[in-house]
């Protein structure tokens, strides 16, 4: 399918499914590589949602693009040397990027946690990539789902054992446990390392289930491994 949002033409993601990425039809997909075309000349919205919309979709897209203009692979780490987030150079909007500029500086100025959710590296380890391009008027709800499905799915999981138990978390909430921020009127198990007060009272806020354990309870933080296989079907 393909969106039109104003007078801007949005991302096409019809070879993405709620399992994976099509990355053999992308190559092949008109309507996705005008819009790859498109990115260069793009005119970046100044509006906070509609810039944030922007730049999400911009780092699915090109992620998505560089992955298929590979493949097939095994794993996005296949790719400059598994640096393509700090190597491989893209024009957006008139500016050139990386992938890690896309989201560690003009994302990570709206200092929204939520944006974890919704960027995907093209691993299984990731947040699952959304059918559906972000929006600035969609926004907010958007990431909302996003971060409720991330953290239904792979985010966590909790082990009940019979002398502790223990709090299993994705790498994602090691590597940016920053970005997560803390609020001091929720209080949080005293045990635990300070630096993830705010990643524990974020998937407490989106988890579909209770999960106030996490807030009273005594445990220990694991670290699953990371799956940095392709999140590819066929």
């Amino acid at each position: 399918m393909f969106w039109w949002i104003g007078l801007v033409f949005a991302m096409p993601t019809n070879f993405i499914t709620p399992n994976g990425v099509q990355y053999n039809r992308v190559q092949e997909n008109t309507s996705f590589q005008q819009w790859i075309a498109s990115l260069p000349t793009s005119t970046i919205p100044t509006e906070s949602n509609a810039a944030q919309a922007f730049w999400i979709n911009a780092y699915n897209g090109l992620t998505i693009d560089a992955v298929s203009s590979g493949y097939p692979i095994d794993s996005i780490r296949s790719l400059d040397n598994g640096q393509i987030w700090t190597t491989r150079k893209f024009m957006v909007g008139g500016t050139t990027v990386t992938l890690d500029e896309i989201e560690k500086v003009h994302l990570a100025k709206f200092k929204d946690p939520r944006h974890h959710a919704a960027l995907n590296c093209a691993a299984k380890g990731c947040p699952v990539l959304s059918t559906t391009p972000y929006t600035g008027a969609g926004l907010d709800s958007q990431l909302t789902l996003a971060s409720q499905q991330w953290i239904s799915t792979n985010a966590f999981r909790w082990e009940d054992g019979w002398f502790t138990n223990s709090l299993h978390l994705s790498k994602i909430f090691d590597w940016y446990a920053s970005d997560f921020p803390c609020d001091p009127s929720i209080e949080v198990p005293e045990h635990l390392p300070k630096q993830y007060c705010g990643v524990i009272q974020f998937i407490v806020q989106y988890a579909p289930t209770d999960q106030t354990q996490l807030l009273d309870k005594s445990y220990s933080i694991e670290w699953i491994e990371y799956d940095w296989s392709l999140n590819d079907v066929q």
